[in-house]
């Protein structure tokens, strides 16, 4: 299996190396046959951010863009110019894959602090289902972050346990084997199979891709027996 793995980076500088080393831990951990490549995107830095990961993709192979758009830098809040941005340069970025070979996409906030064994359960997983997502954990125990991006039967989730009222029964409607339970859209992380990857595009009314999933007949799921973190 080729495996591309996507992030994007604005003044990353003081995780670049973090980020860079999951990866490489990664890469290590997969199974034989297994290949995993980056793409990565790097745009509107103030600090050197562009070079830590020219040094990282000269050693390590992949592919790195500049992507600038000139827009003002923003912190985790909810704005609309916000996520235009983002949205924007992500889009931009799913265009390489047209011409990048793979099996399986990992799209993965930079910043995020995550294991190999999470990802290597979630490309499994896609034996099972086309696109899926970790619960992506605040750093206070407990405290689910991204209550703007993950999104069940048209409603958010939240940051308090149990995150969203279907979860509430998740002994019914998660299989206690596979964890799964569908949901409408995810941001921060999720891995789909290249050929729905390929399809994607991040929309102008929930700035995520849950709904290109969905309107190229595949479907989108939430792991809710693993995690990443957001610092």
């Amino acid at each position: 299996m080729n495996i591309v793995l996507a992030s994007i980076f604005r003044n990353g500088g003081d995780y670049v190396n973090r980020w860079a080393n999951q990866v490489r831990n990664l890469a290590g951990a997969l199974p034989d046959g297994h290949e995993l490549g980056v793409l990565i995107a790097e745009g509107d830095s103030t600090d050197n951010t562009w070079v830590q990961l020219k040094g990282f993709v000269r050693m390590f192979g992949g592919r790195l863009v500049k992507l600038e758009h000139g827009g003002l830098e923003w912190g985790s809040v909810d704005d609309v110019c916000r996520w235009r941005q983002v949205t924007n340069v992500w889009n931009a970025l799913y265009g390489h894959l047209d011409d990048i070979e793979g099996d399986a996409l990992i799209h993965v906030e930079a910043d995020l602090i995550w294991k190999p064994e999470t990802m290597r359960r979630l490309l499994r997983q896609l034996e099972r289902v086309p696109a899926v997502s970790p619960m992506v954990w605040h750093r206070r125990p407990g405290r689910f972050y991204d209550t703007y991006g993950f999104r069940k039967d048209g409603v958010r989730f939240i940051g308090q346990s149990p995150y969203h009222p279907a979860l509430e029964k998740w002994r019914s409607e998660v299989n206690r084997q596979t964890g799964l339970v569908k949901i409408d859209t995810a941001g921060s992380c999720l891995v789909m199979r290249m050929e729905v990857a390929r399809k994607v595009w991040f929309d102008s009314d929930t700035w995520h891709p849950g709904p290109s999933i969905y309107e190229q007949g595949a479907s989108l799921w939430l792991d809710t027996q693993v995690a990443v973190t957001h610092p």
